[in-house]
């Protein structure tokens, strides 16, 4: 994860979203970033894949989606007209579309407990692929996906990630494009020399 660092030492990584920005990589204390992010468990598996975070149900604008694992995510289904959007054909590689709108539903994983969510909003959940058509930033996995949900660099650019192996905690930040922020603007802020570059 951070060549020749301690595994037990905490890492952090801001990738951004935005072409002109750069983000960070740094691997230590973290210079207080640690104190403004949530925090949920990390999940160690023998196989190839690391570790995972265990999403205890999903909400699109605090309703509970309905899923089909038969866990505590038993929900509604929730129709697109329901929310005041408007489905079109799907755009490859996407499988769910949308008529483009500024205003789109907030997508939540609640984690360990309805006090942690990792919030997915506009700009990290959709993706604009004509001046008329905006689709859902997800690709389908296919039959062969072995259960887990992969979040990809789109829902994860402008964010602060902690990895802490030694805790065995992940610690991440809301959004900063809510906020009007990058990671470029974070880096700044800490005074990073351009060695640890994203």
């Amino acid at each position: 994860m951070f060549a020749g660092e301690s595994p037990k030492r905490p890492g952090y990584r801001c990738e951004s979203l935005l072409s002109s920005s750069e983000g960070f990589i740094i691997s230590g204390t973290g210079s207080g970033i640690s104190k403004s992010l949530s925090y949920t468990p990390l999940t160690s598996t023998d196989g190839p894949d690391g570790y995972y975070v265990n999403v205890k149900s999903i909400k699109i604008n605090g309703r509970r989606l309905a899923l089909h694992d038969g866990g505590q995510g038993q929900g509604q289904p929730i129709r697109a007209s329901s929310m005041n959007m408007t489905m079109v054909a799907p755009v490859g590689p996407f499988s769910v579309c949308f008529s483009s709108q500024e205003s789109v539903p907030e997508i939540e994983l609640v984690l360990q407990s309805e006090l942690v969510k990792w919030k997915v909003q506009w700009r990290n959940s959709m993706v604009q692929v004509s001046d008329s058509v905006m689709c859902l930033g997800f690709v389908d996995g296919g039959l062969d996906m072995s259960g887990s949900v992969v979040l990809g660099g789109y829902q994860l650019e402008d964010r602060i990630l902690e990895f802490n192996l030694g805790t065995g905690m992940m610690g991440f930040s809301p959004s900063m494009l809510i906020q009007g922020n990058n990671c470029s603007n974070m880096k700044k802020g800490f005074g990073m020399s351009p060695t640890v570059s994203v």
